[in-house]
C-alpha cells in the first residue's frame, strides 16, 4: 500500500529516475475458534471474550486473556490441540500493539505447533502469513518470501485454489516480490489475486483495496502508468464509505496515485495527492507512524523536485521524527528517509550535515538489512557520489566497490543504477589520480 522514494544522486539537482519502494499494508489474522471443535465451556468463554475485545480494538485486553489461557495450557502438562491457535492469536494481539518481538516469538511457536494439532490445519497458513509480515517489516525479505510460499502450500489443500485466503497470501507475496525488484514474477500472482477477489466479493467491494493497490504498484514498476492510475481511481471509489478502514484505504491510495503522477511527470498533481494522503492520516484515530512518515517524505520529495526547499526541509524532519529508532520495524523507512534528507542537505549546500545523515542512514540500513542488501548498496552509491564530489577519494572508492557487485547482481548489468555506479567509480579513480599528480 505504501511506497517510498529513494533519491539516487546526492549532488544532482533532479530526483532519481526510479522509485525504490518499501513495505505496504500487512495482513494480521486471528484464527477463529468456530469450526475447530473446542471442548470445555471455560475455553469457549475465554475465546468469546478475547474475540469481543479484539473486535472492539481492545487488543491489550485480548492479549491478557490469551496469555492466561496459554499459562493454563502450559501448566497442565498435557498435549493441547488448541495450543497453536492460542499462540497465533496471542501473536496477532501483540502484533497489533507493535510488540513485534513478542509477536514473532509466538508466531514461530505456533508454526511449530500446527502440524501437531488435531484441529483443522488451515491455521498454519494464517500463522505463516503473519510471521512473514513481521520479517518483511524488519527487512528479512528472503525469509519472508519463503514463508509466504509455504503459506500458499498450506492454504491450497484446506481452502482450495480459488479461495479468498489464497488470494490474500498471493497478494502479499506479489507485493514482496515487487519490493525485491521482481515485478515480472509478481505480476501473475497479483492479477490472479484480484481475479479471485473480484469473483467472490464483487468489483465494488471495499475489501479489494489492498489487492488493487498491490497490482497498481506492480503496473507502476513496469511502467504501465495508465493501468496503475485506473486501479487507484477504482480504490478511491470503492473506499468512499465512512469508517476507520476506509480512511486508511483512501490515505494509502492517494499516496499510491501520487507516485503514479510523479512517474508521469505531473508533480503539481502528485503534490496534491500526497497532501490528501497526509490529511487523511491526520483524521485516522491511530495512524501507523511509518505510513504517515512515507506520505510526508513523498511530499518532501515533490517539493524538492520543484525546488521548494523551504517546504521540503521541515517535511523530511517531521517524517523522521515520527519513526522510533528503537523499533526495528521502522528501520527500513527511517534509513530511506534519512537517505533522502541527506541528499536534500547536500543539494542545498549543507555538506557536513549531509555526511552525518548519510552515515546514520547507512548504519540503520545495515543493522536492518545486512551489509549486502540492495537498500544499503543504493545508499552507498549516493554517499560515494557525494564523497567523490568532496574530494574524499579513498572513502568514495571503498563505497563504490562495496555497492557495485550488489547492484549488478540485483538489477542486472544493463540497469541504469549499475551504469551510474561504474561511471562514478571510473571518474573517482581518474580524479584521484589527477589529484595525486597535482600534489607532486
Amino acid at each position: 500500500m505504501h511506497s517510498i522514494w529513494v533519491s539516487q544522486s546526492a549532488t544532482s539537482r533532479s530526483l532519481s529516475k526510479y522509485l525504490q519502494r518499501l513495505t505496504r499494508g500487512l495482513t494480521i489474522s486471528i484464527v477463529c475458534l468456530a469450526g475447530l471443535h473446542a471442548s470445555g465451556p471455560a475455553l469457549d468463554d475465554d475465546f468469546t471474550r478475547a474475540a469481543l475485545a479484539h473486535n472492539q480494538d481492545r487488543h491489550a485486553d485480548a492479549e491478557a486473556i490469551y496469555r492466561k489461557v496459554l499459562a493454563r495450557m502450559e501448566h497442565s502438562g498435557h498435549d493441547e490441540p488448541r495450543l497453536a491457535l492460542v499462540l497465533n492469536n496471542l501473536g496477532a494481539e501483540c502484533h497489533l500493539q507493535s510488540k513485534t518481538a513478542d509477536a514473532e516469538a509466538f508466531y514461530r511457536r505456533a508454526a511449530q505447533e500446527w502440524p501437531k494439532s488435531s484441529l483443522s490445519p488451515s491455521g498454519l497458513g494464517t500463522t505463516l502469513v503473519n510471521l512473514a509480515g513481521i520479517l518483511r517489516r524488519q527487512g528479512h525479505l528472503d525469509e519472508s518470501a519463503t514463508l509466504y510460499r509455504n503459506a500458499l502450500k498450506a492454504i491450497v489443500p484446506t481452502h482450495g485454489p480459488d479461495s479468498l485466503e489464497l488470494a490474500g497470501a498471493m497478494s502479499n507475496l506479489a507485493d514482496l516480490l515487487r519490493d525485491m525488484n521482481r515485478p515480472e514474477e509478481a505480476l501473475p500472482l497479483a492479477e490472479r489475486s484480484v481475479h479471485i477477489a473480484d469473483h467472490w466479493l464483487g468489483a465494488a467491494n471495499p475489501q479489494l483495496g489492498h489487492k488493487l493497490r498491490v497490482l497498481a504498484s506492480i503496473y507502476l514498476a513496469l511502467g504501465r502508468l495508465d493501468e496503475a492510475e485506473a486501479l487507484c481511481r477504482r480504490v478511491l471509489i470503492v473506499s468512499a464509505h465512512k469508517g476507520t478502514a476506509a480512511i486508511a484505504d483512501r490515505a494509502a491510495t492517494w499516496n499510491e496515485l501520487g507516485e503514479v503522477e510523479c512517474k508521469s511527470g505531473q508533480y503539481d498533481q502528485a503534490g496534491e495527492s500526497f497532501r490528501k494522503s497526509i490529511e487523511l492520516w491526520q483524521q485516522h484515530p491511530a495512524p501507523p507512524p511509518h505510513m504517515r512518515a512515507i506520505a510526508l517524505n513523498n511530499l518532501a520529495q515533490v517539493s524538492r523536485r520543484q525546488r521548494h526547499y523551504d517546504e521540503a526541509g521541515p517535511l523530511y524532519t517531521q517524517a523522521i521524527q515520527l519513526l522510533d529508532p528503537s523499533k526495528p520495524d521502522h528501520h527500513r523507512e527511517l534509513a530511506s528517509i534519512l537517505g533522502n534528507y541527506a541528499a536534500f542537505q547536500a543539494e542545498t549546500g549543507h555538506y557536513a550535515q549531509a555526511v552525518a545523515t548519510y552515515r546514520r542512514a547507512l548504519e540503520t540500513s545495515i543493522e536492518t538489512s545486512g551489509e549486502n542488501s540492495v537498500d544499503v548498496a543504493l545508499l552507498r552509491l549516493e554517499f560515494a557520489d557525494l564523497r567523490r564530489a568532496q574530494g574524499h577519494y579513498t572513502e568514495s572508492v571503498d563505497l563504490y566497490q562495496r555497492a557495485m557487485p550488489v547492484l549488478k547482481q540485483s538489477f542486472g548489468p544493463d540497469d541504469g543504477r549499475v551504469h551510474q555506479s561504474e561511471a562514478g567509480y571510473k571518474r573517482c579513480l581518474k580524479e584521484a589520480q589527477a589529484h595525486v599528480l597535482m600534489l607532486k
